[in-house]
């Protein structure tokens, strides 16, 4: 490792016309890299729960891309729907699931949600059953 630098440092000293002094504070880098693993385990841990409590909710919560397409249900969702996550993620978003007169409603025209707004609905939907609910 210590090759490879004094050779980066020397092709760096090549290209420039100005001697250049380069001074590398291996203590300091280590701390970076301490710091920088600190912050992403706290990140990953938040993360974590943040997706335990979507998943433990008593709602049903879905995530829908710009293309209408199911990128995420939770638990929650499943249980109320019929579905299996795998039957639906990547999917057109509630087209199983939507009656006619909510599907003219044209509530996926998706204005909002182009603009980065999050939008909550409340919609009748047909269970994998036929059910509505």
């Amino acid at each position: 490792m210590q090759k490879e630098i004094k050779q980066s440092l020397t092709r760096l000293k090549k290209k420039s016309d100005k001697p250049t002094t380069f001074l590398i504070k291996k203590k300091n880098i280590e701390r970076e890299v301490e710091r920088q693993l600190d912050v992403s385990n706290v990140l990953k841990e938040s993360e974590e729960k943040c997706w335990a409590l979507v998943e433990a909710m008593g709602e049903g919560i879905i995530f829908v891309d710009l293309k209408k397409h199911f990128q995420f249900v939770n638990k929650r969702f499943c249980e109320m729907t019929g579905y299996q996550p795998s039957e639906l993620n990547g999917t057109h978003a509630f087209e199983k699931l939507l009656t006619s007169e909510e599907k003219k409603k044209g509530f996926l025209n998706g204005d909002l949600r182009k603009k980065g707004t999050a939008v909550t609905y409340e919609l009748q939907l047909r269970t994998k059953s036929g059910n509505l609910f």
